[in-house]
């Protein structure tokens, strides 16, 4: 099941960046030759999530209104005109002791430039939140039927400030927040096997909401 999952979240993957870095690589003359107000960008985001996606039902310990700390990279490829913009984000992260997070969305929003130099964004998304091994089995258990992998709908909202510190060469650097909120929640029924052979049956809660901060870098082309 895990393999078939995969497969079809790397089908996404592909679908989702190809067809706007194609449109790309048509538009990049056209604009470094003209005044056109349009433009691409792609921005890699860097940052801290806090996570609060799972909760524990049924467990030996259960930890109650437990947020998971970790890091994250994305990238996002959007085109630019007037004063919105339009594209589509992947993100990963690694949530210590609770496994990894991975979001596929599209994105929508409003940008304004303060200044020559400096512009504020906001956008809206909404995509898919993929989340892998996110049972705590501890150091001496493991989920024995692999079952710790749910992929959910989620939407979130995004604001960020970024700085042209290299505007010949389209250079952008930046800081974000977002938000997002599972639409949907799931619960999971776990069997980890620990030492000699024994079982303990674990039931958990998936889908909840995340915040993150960080920096980000980008090219405007």
């Amino acid at each position: 099941m895990k393999i078939m999952n995969w497969t079809v979240l790397l089908a996404m993957c592909v679908v989702f960046f190809a067809a706007p870095l194609a449109g790309a690589a048509g538009t990049v003359k056209e604009y470094k030759n003209g005044d056109s107000a349009s433009y691409w960008s792609i921005d890699t985001r860097f940052g801290v999530i806090f996570d609060g996606s799972i909760r524990e039902i049924q467990c030996q310990e259960c930890k109650q209104g437990y947020y998971g700390g970790g890091v994250l990279v994305g990238v996002d490829a959007t085109y630019n005109w007037s004063e919105f913009q339009a594209g589509l984000s992947g993100t990963f992260g690694e949530v210590l002791f609770e496994g990894q997070r991975y979001n596929l969305g599209a994105m929508l929003g409003w940008r304004h430039d303060l200044a020559d130099w400096l512009q504020f964004k906001t956008v809206g998304e909404v995509g898919v939140h993929a989340l892998n091994n996110f049972i705590d089995d501890g150091m001496f258990q493991s989920v024995a039927d692999n079952s710790d992998f749910a992929i959910l709908p989620f939407i979130g909202a995004r604001v960020g400030l970024d700085a042209r510190v290299w505007p010949a060469a389209g250079l952008v650097l930046g800081v974000w927040g977002s938000g997002q909120v599972d639409l949907a929640k799931r619960q999971y029924n776990a069997s980890l096997s620990g030492l000699f052979d024994s079982v303990n049956h674990e039931t958990y809660e998936v889908g909840g909401h995340r915040l993150s901060v960080g920096v980000n870098l980008g090219f405007e082309f």
